[in-house]
């Protein structure tokens, strides 16, 4: 899919500089020219970020599965995956707030910065409290959906004979 759209570009690209409507030019301005330089270190810097954390995350789950095998590998997974969700509404509170916070700061606003923060923490307790619930309450659907065919049990899990609240 991706070639077919591809082709269709380079093709419309290249019939538009035949005919004089477009044109490339590699003729770097003297403006782009003095920001090369500090895009291409921000560019390397959040390559090398990425690829860091792409190679712990996998690094880690490789480890878990050679020292404790696939099923705690299992569950690691889905714990780290629930700890993803948790955390999504802090970075989507603090790409909102920050830019606010800076403003305020910068004024020197501080009841301002004081209600922001507020706020920001009563909304996150709020959701995050829901989160918790909700994982908690399904922590068995989660874990123990296929206990029946083959799937983990409560000893795997959680390295007793059982579950808190559960009859032995």
């Amino acid at each position: 899919m991706v070639g077919v759209y591809g082709s269709v570009s380079l093709m419309i690209g290249l019939s538009l500089a035949r005919s004089g409507w477009a044109s490339l030019s590699f003729r770097l301005s003297p403006a782009v020219r003095q920001l090369l330089r500090p895009f291409a270190w921000y560019g390397l810097t959040t390559f090398l970020a990425s690829a860091s954390s792409l190679l712990i995350m996998k690094t880690d789950s490789v480890m878990v599965t050679q020292m404790l095998g696939l099923d705690a590998n299992a569950i690691y997974t889905t714990v780290f995956f629930m700890a993803v969700i948790i955390e999504m509404p802090r970075r989507i509170l603090s790409q909102i707030s920050t830019p606010l916070l800076s403003q305020a700061f910068e004024r020197r606003d501080m009841g301002l910065a004081q209600r922001i923060y507020q706020k920001t923490s009563i909304n996150l307790f709020l959701v995050g409290a829901l989160l918790y619930v909700g994982i908690v309450c399904n922590l068995p659907a989660l874990f123990f959906a296929d206990a029946a065919g083959g799937g983990l049990s409560h000893r795997q899990l959680r390295g007793g004979d059982h579950w808190p609240g559960q009859a032995h």
